[in-house]
């Protein structure tokens, strides 16, 4: 499925839950290595990993270790939302991309 596709059809209710996941205290990190991305969000005394593989910006695979495991879950929708900011600032790290994004809106206000 297209990339682009996906984000865009991420309702807004989702959008808003995964958004507060991304700035919860549970989330670790986000990584994009050549098409691999995977989030890492603190749960129950371990970890949850939602991954997506991708080619192209077309998602070939994504798989969550939540009970929904290949539904598109609210850990997979906070990782298209990750991607997202990382593809439009170019950074293969999540908190880098947000910092530069922030960074441009700051610039563009003043």
């Amino acid at each position: 499925m297209d990339l682009q596709k996906m984000i865009a059809s991420i309702s807004p209710a989702m959008r808003k839950k995964a958004e507060a996941l991304l700035n919860s205290d549970s989330f670790t990190s986000l990584v994009n290595e050549d098409g691999y991305c995977a989030a890492e969000f603190a749960e129950d005394g371990g970890y949850l990993i939602p991954e997506i593989f991708l080619d192209d910006n077309e998602v070939w695979e994504y798989e969550c270790q939540c009970s929904k495991r290949r539904v598109v879950c609210v850990h997979i929708t906070a990782v298209l939302i990750g991607i997202e900011k990382m593809l439009l600032t170019g950074c293969d790290d999540y908190r880098e991309a947000v910092m530069l994004l922030e960074r441009n809106a700051a610039q563009t206000q003043i």
